[in-house]
């Protein structure tokens, strides 16, 4: 019987191949079961679905914050961006509303400046940037990486300008002016100029600026940069007595360019549910914002734009972050490599731009923005570049304005800024009526003018793209948070 009941060693051999088969068979059976039954792998179409809506929602964010708009070209052209961004924000894969939106973007720029916000200007990088890599397929693929570098370009100068010795200083800091301005907004307790925590959030703020475009740039940290940034932009844009909604709309739509498998899930989440009647419903009432803020001023239309865009805005921010960092578990490899000349040359107009303050081209959205940076006269106060290149006049002419009979003018008098003269006589070509009595910054006899005498007005191009802001003349520099008349 025990002889009968041994099996040959061959046989037990093939036995056990066999056996090793049906094993493997079985589990690639499993395997591709298991592939079957997971969701879809992220498609690139959906990641560029995302970014396109974000885009929208900042075109539409903008024209609301920058109100009033009166039915002039500015206005049309306003209407005519926004109104285009609320159909491209329920129709993403709509190319010719992409288009009409990427060019009107810097026609709305051109027209607004030189009161131009550091946010718009690279809005308008961003759409031109767009419009040259459209081809008739794989448009997303040689836009994503410019607008990569475009987003690290202008955060990392931002960033950089902080670093100055004003920005510092607990007393005068931006970062503390407008957390104060935040908190009482909302009715809670101020930060003291000058103390602890007055001095730890500028130090916080200048950390954190200055630490994303690093994490953006590592895969391993990429993750936590793209959080970072959602996050304490949403609570910068929470402020009700300014709108920073606007510029925080154009960092959403850069941020998820390095977070692609979110985006493309967000995406694959929204678009199922967007039927025809809610895309209706959701571009009408977009549309109404824009509206309201191009249509003459009523109780409504000031409601819908100083209150009512908040009451979209403020949850809107907040479930795009949440949503954002939530799926953000691993960080995503991003492409990085810029293809095209015309894409190379953009990127070098975004870093000559954000050098200009310190070659002293322009001090006006140089990518210098909240930072109490002051750059005149070959000096400056960054703590890493104490000079300039002084390429140009820029602040040599400055006065000081000790007398006017002008109303807005009179924001000068006994402010401690300077002006520069070229911009104050392009303001008295408009006012030639005006009567002006000013000084040297070091001092001197004063003198008085007419507008009609020496009002001359600035060329095109330099009076919309070199612009230089008026000069704080107090140490240490406060922080400039609106636009003189005369800039």
């Amino acid at each position: 019987m025990r002889a009968w009941l041994r099996v040959p060693d061959n046989q037990l051999a093939i036995g056990a191949a066999v056996a090793a088969d049906v094993e493997t068979t079985m589990s690639g059976s499993v395997n591709e079961f298991t592939r079957k039954t997971r969701a879809r792998p992220m498609s690139p179409r959906e990641t560029q679905h995302w970014f396109v809506r974000l885009f929208a929602l900042a075109v539409i964010a903008h024209v609301v914050g920058n109100p009033p708009l009166g039915p002039d070209a500015a206005g049309l052209t306003a209407l005519a961006a926004g109104g285009a961004a609320c159909l491209l924000a329920v129709q993403p894969s709509d190319r010719r509303l992409l288009v009409a939106a990427c060019v009107l973007v810097p026609v709305t720029a051109w027209q607004e400046a030189p009161q131009l916000g550091n946010h718009w200007l690279l809005m308008s990088f961003v759409s031109v940037a767009i419009l040259v890599s459209q081809r008739r397929t794989g448009w997303w693929e040689r836009f994503a990486p410019t607008g990569r570098w475009m987003l690290i370009g202008f955060y990392s100068f931002a960033a950089f300008a902080k670093l100055n010795t004003a920005f510092f200083d607990s007393t005068a800091s931006c970062s503390v002016f407008y957390a104060n301005q935040s908190l009482s907004s909302w009715g809670l307790p101020l930060i003291t100029p000058g103390s602890g925590i007055a001095l730890a959030t500028a130090i916080m703020t200048a950390v954190i600026e200055l630490s994303i475009p690093l994490l953006l740039l590592v895969d391993r940290t990429r993750h936590i940069g793209v959080a970072l940034g959602y996050a304490f932009h949403t609570l910068i844009s929470l402020d009700l007595d300014q709108h920073f909604y606007d510029f925080t709309a154009v960092l959403f739509a850069l941020f998820i360019l390095f977070a692609p498998t979110a985006a493309a899930r967000l995406e694959r989440s929204v678009e199922p549910h967007l039927t025809p009647a809610r895309r209706a419903v959701v571009a009408t009432m977009l549309g109404l914002f824009v509206l309201a803020a191009v249509l003459p001023l009523s109780r409504l239309s000031l409601w819908l734009l100083t209150t009512g865009f908040f009451f979209v805005w403020i949850p809107t921010a907040i479930a795009l972050t949440v949503a954002t960092s939530w799926r953000l578990r691993t960080p995503d490899w991003v492409g990085l490599r810029v293809s095209g000349l015309a894409a190379t040359l953009l990127l070098a107009l975004v870093g000559l731009n954000g050098l200009s303050p310190y070659l002293e081209l322009k001090t006006g959205f140089g990518f210098n923005m909240y930072s109490n940076l002051v750059t005149a006269n070959g000096e400056s106060n960054h703590l890493i570049v104490p000079g300039t290149a002084q390429l140009t006049a820029g602040h040599a002419d400055a006065v000081v304005i000790i007398a006017t009979d002008d109303p807005a003018l009179e924001a000068y008098v006994d402010s401690g800024y300077a002006v520069a003269f070229p911009r104050l006589a392009h303001y008295l070509a408009d006012h030639p009526d005006t009567s002006v009595t000013y000084r040297s910054p070091a001092g001197g006899e004063p003198t008085t003018v007419q507008g009609a005498e020496v009002g001359r007005h600035m060329a095109a191009i330099p009076h919309k793209l070199a612009v230089f802001r008026s000069i704080d003349l107090q140490v240490p520099a406060r922080c400039q948070s609106i636009w003189l008349p005369a800039l």
